[in-house]
């Protein structure tokens, strides 16, 4: 569930990832978890609303 922080400009999740998580994030990427998944996130996102905007996949056979 994520909730408005109170400012209004970010959203603010809760996750639970397996123990350990965090000490690979910051240990293989050099970021802290909330950057790391923010890049994730919003880089995916993009690709997604870009997918969205050029319409369905056609094959053509």
């Amino acid at each position: 569930m994520a909730k408005t922080s109170a400012g209004g400009q970010f959203d603010t999740l809760t996750i639970k990832l397996p123990k350990g998580t965090k000490d690979r994030i910051k240990n293989l990427s050099g970021k802290n978890e909330t950057a790391y998944i923010t890049d994730l996130v919003l880089r995916d996102l993009e690709v997604l609303e870009k997918r969205q905007k050029s319409g369905p996949d056609l094959f053509i056979i």
